[in-house]
Order: structure tokens, then C-alpha cells, then sequence
């Protein structure tokens, strides 16, 4: 599913005819949220997974403070990495339920 959004988005990309940086920074934050993500899948690491979790709550803040000032383009754009930041979410959530049982 993570795939199929980055599939999504890279399409809206490739096919968008204005300008999309206003969604750089969020694109940046769920860039980092996926690398500390599969950092802590391999290493498991209770610190990183409550980093982890302040990440998903900036993205999220920085994704509706944002979304407002959005183009209809941006703002499509913008969803396909909030729903990759979900997913993340819902996978580290599976991680660390395995780390438990």
C-alpha cells in the first residue's frame, strides 16, 4: 500500500503542470518518518519508536497547517504522503506489538 502511494503521488508529479514545492517540507517529514521507521524495524529501540511517534504527530500538525494554503495539485500530492505516514504509523504499531509478545 505504501508503494502504491508513492506510485500515486509520483504520477501526480509527472503529470502536474504547476509548481509543488509548497509540499517540500512535508515531503522531507515523512521522508525521515520512513527512515526511522526501518531504522527501528531491524534494531529495535524504544527510544527511536517514541520519536517515532512525536514525528507522525508533526507531520500530521505540519500537513493541516499547511493544507490551507495548498493548490488543488499540492493538495493531492500532500495525500498520498499523509497516507504513506499512516501506513508507517499502523506498521510501527505491528513492530512494536512483535517486540511485546
Amino acid at each position: 500500500m505504501i508503494g502504491d502511494e508513492f506510485k500515486y503521488a509520483g504520477k501526480h508529479l509527472a503529470t502536474s503542470q504547476k509548481s509543488v514545492k509548497d509540499t517540500l517540507l512535508l515531503i522531507e517529514g515523512v521522508k525521515e518518518h520512513f527512515e526511522m521507521y526501518y531504522g527501528f524495524f531491524y534494531k529495535f529501540d524504544r527510544e527511536q519508536t517514541i520519536n517515532f511517534g512525536r514525528k507522525d504527530f508533526e507531520i500530521y500538525s505540519k500537513h493541516f497547517e499547511i493544507k490551507k494554503n495548498l493548490s488543488e495539485e499540492s493538495k493531492s500530492i500532500a495525500h498520498h504522503f499523509m497516507m504513506i505516514s499512516k501506513f508507517l504509523l499502523a506498521l510501527a504499531e505491528i513492530r512494536i506489538e512483535m517486540e511485546f509478545s
